[in-house]
């Protein structure tokens, strides 16, 4: 059998005056740099993909380039460091958010202690209805409701024929055969 050669590859002799290989542009990042603070950026980076969710859109608010948003945002999150903190920020928006709902509750209750105590009927159920709102309780079926209510004709509004609703006049309307 003979040896065949093989085309298109390179021998380590032939390669002895070529350039070096150029690093690939999606290289992990470098162990050092993830050592230490974020810079100012890579903060804001965090900050802008809580609020959007979306990594291209953070890297532009943060301050990368348009055409490399992409490319930045993906490389970012790759990044532990920034996982890290976006988790931390959103840790602390949900402390602050919660915090603040059961403050406005208290202060509802408060409301609604008033209200019952004063004998003001319609502010405290006024003050149930926000605390559920508060609390995540749907109201849509009590509101459905009330849209029901509202459809039926009441005693004040007029029918097609410019009648009084409701109410029967002599003589003015169409006799239903009785």
């Amino acid at each position: 059998m003979e040896k065949q050669e093989l085309t298109g590859w390179a021998s380590p002799e032939s390669m002895e005056g070529a350039p070096a290989p150029r690093p690939c542009d999606f290289a992990p990042p470098d162990p050092g740099s993830l050592d230490g603070p974020l810079n100012r950026r890579q903060e804001r980076f965090c900050y802008a993909f809580v609020q959007t969710a979306n990594a291209a859109e953070a890297a532009e608010d943060a301050g990368y380039s348009w055409r490399a948003r992409r490319q930045q945002g993906w490389r970012l999150l790759r990044d532990p460091r920034i996982r890290d903190r976006i988790a931390e920020i959103q840790a602390e928006l949900a402390r602050e958010k919660c915090h603040a709902r059961d403050a406005l509750l208290g202060k509802l209750e408060m409301v609604y202690l008033k209200a019952i105590e004063s004998g003001n009927l319609p502010a405290a159920a006024r003050a149930v209805a926000l605390q559920a709102k508060l609390a995540g309780i749907d109201a849509a079926p009590a509101r459905a409701r009330r849209r029901e209510v509202a459809a039926v004709p009441t005693g004040n509004a007029a029918t097609p024929d410019g009648a009084p609703g409701g109410a029967a006049v002599a003589g003015g309307g169409e006799s239903d055969g009785m």
